[in-house]
């Protein structure tokens, strides 16, 4: 295991205050693994509140009060609905919510300069409305989960999302629940 890898198993087992012995993390490759083995180790509050229900209905109302007309299906593409690059509906939808948005391309003239060199279409063109709440969650897990308090597996998945997309510097994008550590992250 590398520094980065060592880094990160520390601060899973910070945040969820779990023990994640060195077999059981060389075992966990994926996101889904992982969200997997500490999803068997933390204790779940007997009322569990649907986290992603909740946070889908906040988007929804912020786009409907800011006059934003989008079909919030789950398999509706959110970035054919609303571009990517109009940064200043993202930018009200986040005032509005209080959550941080997913960023999908960089902003400022170098960030958009750096976007046409580098393009990141691979990583958000497929964005559909139930990923892109997924992604909402994971950058704003320190807000809306409390780890003191876990409701469901989901809030896992969401907490080991954001940690690791927060403590690599990835873009939320990059990250699937099939996302190898090591091939598909870059982490060794």
């Amino acid at each position: 295991m590398g520094l980065d890898s060592v880094e990160l198993v520390w601060e899973w087992e910070r945040y969820f205050k779990v023990e994640i012995p060195d077999r059981e993390a060389s075992r966990m490759l994926t996101v889904q693994e992982t969200v997997e083995y500490i999803s068997s180790q933390v204790k779940y509050t007997t009322q569990p509140i649907d986290t992603k229900r909740k946070l889908l209905d906040e988007f929804k109302n912020a786009i409907v009060g800011l006059g934003i007309n989008l079909s919030t299906a789950p398999n509706e593409l959110i970035f054919q609905q609303i571009s990517a690059r109009d940064y200043d509906i993202w930018k009200s939808i986040s005032v509005v919510t209080k959550l941080e948005m997913p960023e999908p391309l960089t902003t400022g003239a170098f960030g958009r300069f750096i976007d046409r060199i580098f393009p990141q279409k691979d990583f958000i063109e497929p964005t559909t409305i139930d990923r892109f709440i997924d992604l909402i969650a994971a950058v704003n897990y320190e807000k809306i989960i409390d780890r003191n308090d876990l409701q469901s597996k989901y809030e896992v998945m969401v907490a080991v999302m954001g940690i690791t997309i927060e403590k690599i510097g990835l873009s939320p994008f990059e990250v699937f629940l099939s996302s190898s550590f090591t091939k598909d992250l870059g982490i060794n």
